[in-house]
Formats: structure tokens, C-alpha cells, sequence
């Protein structure tokens, strides 16, 4: 306009750099973030003596190293950390600093996934959200504690990531690192079964809330719309949740148990009274359906041989196969009963 001077930006401007290369910008930001985050790992990471449970870790790892391991053990969680472990004592020697390195790795490793969502998160919340998990005091701690927390968290969120790309963009080798990441939580610990569920049922709200649109009038008549086209809810839910709660009722039941046999009747309803054109045109459906059958076999593959080389000790340990599917989920499941923290059933609503 008249009377008015614009200021051009020099062509180094870091403004102008981003406007012109937003994707390599929001990359160096990620990288510099991550390196950051590594440093602040790194720090004094041997002036803190041993936690009680590092020590531990680290017992477990020296011995799997000496050849004295003697495979799974529900108490001390899945054995893979303990084979990483061991990998940074024998290539560094024995110390802190190389008991907390799995740990410290795992933590870098979680600032660097909000990367891989940008698209979905927008440039904004994905330097936000690796810079949270670079600098938060709590993510901090945790992932200089050479437990298996860290290599944990970071598992879960690898396997939220790939399952949003997925549905995203479903690619060939997804589901087979899906699959390597999900043997890969089993055998660090056991709270995978609860990531399972917690993935299960977004899976399930997902097809339930498509089918529902669907449902609901929102196909090719297009006659029932608003209230009434959600009318036929009502009693299609009350049958599910009769059935589930009565269910629980008798056997005495977790509450969790319960909801999620609620949520399994619920979609089986939903798609019951879905057509099957309706079921195969699904987004999620389309999503599984553009992967080959090869594709979904592999997965299957990678995460049974995965599973069973860390669980059998490198295959040294028959047993263990079996072992990581059953020992681990009644061992603490036992350990509800005994209620460590005399915490209430809803303890984990508020966290």
C-alpha cells in the first residue's frame, strides 16, 4: 500500500528458511530438540548411585552376559532390556552410566516420534510435543532411571504411531513393525496386555462409530436423519450391556473385564445389524483390506519369531514361549489382590 514500506527479510532469516523449507526446518528444530534432550540425559548420568530396581536390571543383565541367566521371570518383568543391557556392558564395560543407556536411548527416542505424525499434528504441536518429552522434569527422571519404564513408554508410543499412520496411509510393512513393537512390549512388560486393551478398544469405538454413521442414515437412502436416526441405539445397547454386566455379576468379574465385554457386544451388534457392504466399505476396513493377506501373515510372523527369540532365551529356553503369554498376566494379575498401595479399584481413572 501507499505510504507504507515493507522490510524484506534477509534470504538467511530463520523465518524465511521455514517458509520457504517448512519440512527440513521442522526436522533441524526436531533434531536440535532431540539433541538437546540427549545432553540433559547424559549429564552426571553416573553421579546418582543405583535405585533399588536399577540394581536389579543391572544384576539381571550381568548375568544374562555371564551365561548364568535363567530366562523369564514375571517378577522382574519381560527379558529384553536385560539382553540390551548386556549388549552395552559388553561393548563399554560395566557401570552406571552403561546400566542407564537403554533408558536414556529410549527417551531420546520418544522425542524424535512426534516426527513421524507431523502431518497429523501440524508443525506447531509437533515441536511442542517433542519438546515436552525433551524437557519435561517428570520424562526427565525417568528416562535417566535405568529401569524399564522408559524403554516401555517408548514402545507404545512407536506403536501409536504406526497405528496412525496406518489408518493414515496403510503401507505393506506396517502391520510387521507392528508387530515387532508389540512382541517387543510383551517382552519388556506386562503391561502391554493393558496397552492391548487400550488399542483394542480405540479400535473398537472407531468401527463402532462408523458402523453407527452408517447406521444412522448417513448411507445412500439418507432418510433417517438426527434424533431418530439414533433412536434404534437405545435398545441395541441395553441388550450388550445386560449380557455383560450379568456376566460379570455371576463370575465376580474385574470392572475392566467388564467394559470390555460390554465394548466386544456392543460392535458385534452394530456390525450384526450392518449389511456386509456396509462392513467392507468401512474406513478402518479399507484401511486392513489395502494390505495384502502376505502382508498380515508377515506381521504374524515377525511377532511370533520375535517373541519367542526373547522369551526363550535365544531360543535356549523352550518354555519361555509359552511362559510369556501365560505367566506374566496371572502373576500380576494375582497381584490385584494383594494391593500394594491400598489404592481404590478407580486408582488409574484419576492418572
Amino acid at each position: 500500500m501507499i505510504g507504507e514500506r515493507q522490510v524484506a527479510l534477509p534470504s538467511w532469516s530463520p523465518v524465511e528458511f521455514w517458509r520457504r523449507r517448512p519440512e527440513t526446518a521442522l526436522a533441524l528444530a526436531v533434531a536440535a530438540v532431540a539433541a538437546a534432550g540427549l545432553v540433559l540425559r547424559l549429564v552426571e548420568l553416573a553421579e546418582r548411585p543405583l535405585h533399588h530396581d536399577e540394581s536389579i536390571d543391572a544384576w539381571y543383565s550381568w548375568k544374562f552376559l555371564e551365561g548364568t541367566y535363567e530366562g523369564y521371570d514375571p517378577v522382574y518383568h519381560g527379558p529384553l532390556r536385560f539382553y540390551l543391557t548386556a549388549a552395552f556392558f559388553w561393548v563399554f564395560g560395566e557401570s552406571h552410566t552403561t546400566a542407564r543407556m537403554v533408558a536414556v536411548l529410549a527417551g531420546v527416542g520418544m522425542i524424535v516420534l512426534p516426527w513421524f505424525l507431523r502431518r497429523s499434528l501440524g508443525p506447531a504441536v509437533t515441536l511442542a510435543a517433542s519438546a515436552v518429552l525433551a524437557f519435561s522434569p517428570i520424562a526427565l527422571y525417568m528416562t535417566r532411571l535405568g529401569r524399564e519404564d522408559s524403554l516401555t513408554a517408548f514402545i507404545t508410543l512407536a506403536m501409536m504411531v504406526v497405528i496412525v499412520r496406518f489408518l493414515d496411509r496403510p503401507r505393506l510393512l506396517l502391520p510387521a513393525l507392528l508387530g515387532f513393537l508389540l512382541a517387543a512390549g510383551f517382552a519388556v512388560k506386562e503391561t502391554t496386555f493393558i496397552v492391548v486393551f487400550i488399542f483394542g478398544g480405540f479400535f473398537l469405538a472407531l468401527l463402532a462409530e462408523q458402523a453407527a454413521q452408517q447406521l444412522s442414515g448417513e448411507n445412500a437412502d439418507g432418510k433417517r436423519g438426527g434424533v431418530a436416526g439414533w433412536a434404534w441405539m437405545l435398545p441395541a445397547g441395553l441388550v450388550p450391556m445386560g449380557i455383560a454386566f450379568g456376566f460379570s455379576a455371576y463370575y465376580e468379574v474385574e470392572v475392566f473385564l467388564t467394559l470390555g465385554i460390554y465394548g466386544v457386544l456392543m460392535v458385534m451388534v452394530l456390525l450384526m445389524l450392518a449389511s456386509p457392504q456396509v462392513i467392507w466399505d468401512l474406513p478402518v476396513v479399507r484401511a486392513a483390506r489395502n494390505v495384502s493377506g502376505w502382508g498380515w501373515i508377515l506381521a504374524a510372523a515377525v511377532f511370533l519369531f520375535c517373541f519367542a527369540l526373547w522369551f526363550t532365551v535365544f531360543f535356549d529356553r523352550s518354555e519361555g514361549f509359552i511362559d510369556g503369554f501365560t505367566e506374566g498376566i496371572t502373576y500380576w494379575l494375582g497381584e490385584q489382590d494383594t494391593n500394594r498401595g491400598s489404592e481404590p479399584w478407580h486408582y488409574y481413572l484419576y492418572t
